[in-house]
């Protein structure tokens, strides 16, 4: 490329994220019980695999399996995590700059 001295290595391309969004609580207000509260995410699963076989190098970002993970952390269920004001704040952030990225 332009500009490069000959030899020099060009960095790869970053692969393209994808951020997948939906509807986790319609309009409920409160989640106690994912199971119960949670309208079905099962689109989640099948969006991600479709982007992964159209771009098989993929950064999918599923805002559910971020904040799940962050629950885990903290030995907590989504229900748990989501009566602390201050981790659903924090959560949400984490996800927003993941999108940002």
């Amino acid at each position: 490329p332009a500009g490069t001295a000959a030899g020099s290595a060009v960095e790869p391309a970053r692969p393209l994220r994808y951020f997948i969004s939906g509807v986790m609580l319609g309009s409920r207000r409160e989640l106690k019980d994912a199971e119960a509260d949670m309208v079905s995410q099962d689109f989640r699963g099948r969006i991600a695999s479709a982007i992964r076989r159209a771009d098989p190098n993929a950064d999918v970002v599923d805002p559910l399996d971020v904040v799940k993970a962050r629950a885990q952390a903290f030995g907590m269920s989504l229900g748990q995590l989501s009566q602390y004001s201050d981790m659903v704040r924090e959560s949400f952030e984490e996800v927003v700059g993941l999108a940002a990225e």
